[in-house]
């Protein structure tokens, strides 16, 4: 029990290690990517921590499995280049219990990424492109600076005197735009007011409402110009494009399962889902696999550029048919059910294979 217990340490030591390390790597990418679209007024910079939370579930897809092997490896590793694999077997311990502690954290992973797949994913996805439309059309204000021209579009120009943050409203407005008519020919329009406001209606698009200024039109087609001076007047402002792919990845794991029979989108996602669970078991299994007779026959364990290249290979062709099934080349009851399959007699071949 000291053994197994000691042995468990070690595994769930270096795992915390590897998972806290890969999180960090990936987090860091997509802080500064979302930095990025920030900078850009795409979303809300007060946003992005936010996002960021509901970006866990999708980053511990890759890292969980390859965590995981990688932990068996080095832990394997690290016993044998301290003889603490010659000291568990002079004490009586046999391959199996050896192993045992590996199975144990494998079932609790296993559990593990199933609830964070098929429960938690649905729902961290479905909030995540919440916040991203809330945070979309918050960034109207947030890109605009007094003092200095401010490109809202293309076609868009602002310049303003003074911001003020509570409540929202902008001060000494010059604001530009092409807008066509109702034949299609282009006017330019120059407005100058005193203040400025936004409105959000309810269907989320918005609208910049001037007040007590005149507007300024002159139609490119003939070269008239007009002069109106009014109280309030709104101009429908565009929201910068982020497309965001809400389906099937929003659906909860029984809706897709029913779905999955007649649409090959669903039948991809579902056998994504339950991917990522089946590919922590046969990995684990590879690796004790690859490492049984070494350990038996009291071998320095194999390199973990071998492992790699076969985890690698594994997740590609995982990819690879998840493509497969959407474009309908492969068929969706068959799926990746077909890979897993492969991989698990793959470390039955190794299982049976003995080095010299």
């Amino acid at each position: 029990m000291i053994l197994y217990k000691y042995f468990l340490k070690n595994l769930i030591t270096y795992l915390f290690f590897i998972l806290c390390v890969f999180t960090v790597i990936f987090l860091s990418v997509s802080y500064f990517h979302f930095v990025g679209e920030a900078a850009l007024a795409k979303i809300n910079p007060n946003d992005i921590a936010k996002i960021m939370v509901t970006e866990i579930p999708v980053l511990l897809q890759p890292i969980l499995p390859l965590g995981f092997f990688l932990t068996i490896l080095l832990v394997l590793r690290k016993m044998y280049a301290t003889n603490e694999i010659l000291t568990m077997y002079a004490s009586g311990m046999s391959a199996i219990k050896l192993f045992l502690p590996i199975i144990t954290l494998c079932v609790i992973l296993v559990f593990f990424s199933s609830y964070i797949e098929l429960y938690i994913f649905p729902i961290a996805n479905t909030k995540r492109i919440h916040l991203f439309e809330d945070s979309i059309h918050k960034v109207a204000f947030d890109k605009v600076f007094p003092k200095q021209f401010n490109e809202l579009a293309p076609d868009r120009i602002m310049y303003i005197d003074k911001k003020i943050t509570q409540p929202k409203k902008l001060e000494g407005i010059f604001f530009s735009y092409l807008m066509p008519d109702k034949q299609n020919a282009l006017s330019y329009d120059v407005i100058v007011a005193k203040s400025l406001e936004e409105q959000v209606l309810p269907d989320k698009s918005k609208f910049l409402v001037f007040t007590d200024g005149v507007r300024y039109t002159a139609k490119l087609s003939n070269l008239q110009s007009l002069m109106i001076k009014f109280n309030k007047f709104g101009v429908r402002l565009s929201t910068p494009s982020y497309k965001l792919e809400d389906w099937p990845g929003c659906m909860k794991t029984l809706e897709l399962y029913f779905l999955s029979k007649v649409n090959r989108f669903a039948a991809a996602e579902l056998h994504w889902r339950f991917s990522i669970p089946l590919s922590i078991i046969n990995l684990t299994f590879f690796a004790l696999a690859l490492n049984k007779g070494r350990i038996q026959s009291y071998q320095k364990p194999i390199s973990t550029f071998y492992p790699l290249l076969i985890y690698l290979i594994y997740v590609n062709v995982l990819l690879g048919g998840v493509s497969l099934i959407k474009t309908g080349l492969l068929n969706k009851n068959v799926g990746l059910w077909a890979v897993h399959g492969a991989m698990f007699l793959f470390g039955i071949i190794s299982m049976r294979y003995r080095p010299e």
